[in-house]
């Protein structure tokens, strides 16, 4: 469905339950027991992103994932908001990949302060997110995407809202890259 929107890219989420944090937002370690993909379906996902011309592309949840996602051949990699401040598994990935997408949504400004630090030198995009799901055209705050410019060229809005004009907007204010949940 993505490839027949226009996606360039399909994202999905890379865990395993048993290393997540017990309080890892939802804190619900059920629905990450079964949601969380196995191996051989990250290699079936890669195939049929290949199979319909898109990239794939995932969200590395823990550093227990970091070697079996490197060894995936990815260039690029994202983090998860609450996971920036997480430096220990940043360092790791930023060893394996060209480039990592970074969420602010669950940060502090602090925290993307120490991370962009952290990230000075390398590839790495900032991604504005408003963790509300959805989230209402007025909680938007796209103004956020020239603060995080601040520290990398490449900025880019991860879209909760319903609908797509929100997304045209950032895109209108510089956003390179718009995630957009489905």
């Amino acid at each position: 469905a993505a490839a027949a929107a226009g996606a360039d890219w399909v994202k999905f989420q890379s865990w395993r339950a048993e290393t997540l944090p017990p309080d890892y937002p939802p804190a619900d370690v059920e629905y990450y027991r079964r949601a969380q993909l196995s191996d051989e379906a990250h290699h079936h996902l890669i195939q049929a992103c290949r199979a319909n011309q898109v990239k794939f592309l995932t969200t590395c949840f823990d550093k227990g994932r970091v070697e079996f996602l490197a060894s995936l051949g990815l260039s690029t990699i994202k983090i998860a908001s609450p996971d920036l401040s997480s430096h220990t598994m940043i360092r790791m990935l930023r060893q394996h990949f060209e480039h990592l997408i970074v969420s602010t949504g669950m940060a502090h400004d602090e925290e993307v302060f120490q991370t962009a630090e952290l990230l000075a030198g390398t590839g790495f995009t900032l991604m504005h997110c408003v963790s509300l799901y959805p989230t209402p055209p007025e909680r938007v705050n796209l103004a956020r995407l020239d603060w995080l410019r601040q520290f990398t060229p490449s900025v880019g809005f991860s879209d909760h809202t319903l609908g797509v004009a929100a997304g045209k907007l950032a895109i209108a204010r510089g956003a390179a890259y718009l995630e957009k949940h489905f």
